[in-house]
């Protein structure tokens, strides 16, 4: 078994963030148009311009990020772009299997950023997002 810990709740204090909750919305997928090639390595997403309300203002964005790997992949790891990629995964897939996990990726400018060990198609929807 591995866990990893990318933060935690701190009780409310001066600067702090409050969730908002959006309906789901779709901010990425590779899948299209139609025929789209997988990628692996390093892909950045503006995901304030995503088209899903979400303000560029936000410190976090609540995600659920799926892959759909033609073969088995190591791993996906989403974080703040511009920031090193950090060494823990935000999902799994060593089975090849359509996977998903429900993420919370920090952000400074409304970017992410999302690594694949391996080439995946890749599905992020929100669901909300920390802000001030």
């Amino acid at each position: 078994m591995l866990i990893d810990i990318d933060g935690y709740f701190a009780a409310p204090g001066t600067n702090g963030l409050s969730l908002h909750a959006l309906a789901p919305c779709r901010v990425l997928d590779t899948r299209v148009p139609a025929g789209s090639p997988p990628f692996s390595g390093k892909m950045d997403v503006n995901v304030a311009t995503s088209g899903c309300l979400l303000p560029a203002i936000s410190g976090a964005y609540v995600l659920n990020a799926t892959v759909l790997p033609p073969q088995p992949m190591g791993y996906l790891t989403l974080w703040a772009q511009g920031q090193p990629r950090p060494t823990v995964s935000t999902l799994n897939a060593l089975d090849g299997a359509v996977t998903s996990n429900m993420a919370l990726a920090p952000t400074n400018n409304g970017s992410i950023s999302a690594y694949a060990a391996s080439p995946t198609q890749l599905i992020l929807d929100t669901v909300g997002y920390f802000a001030p």
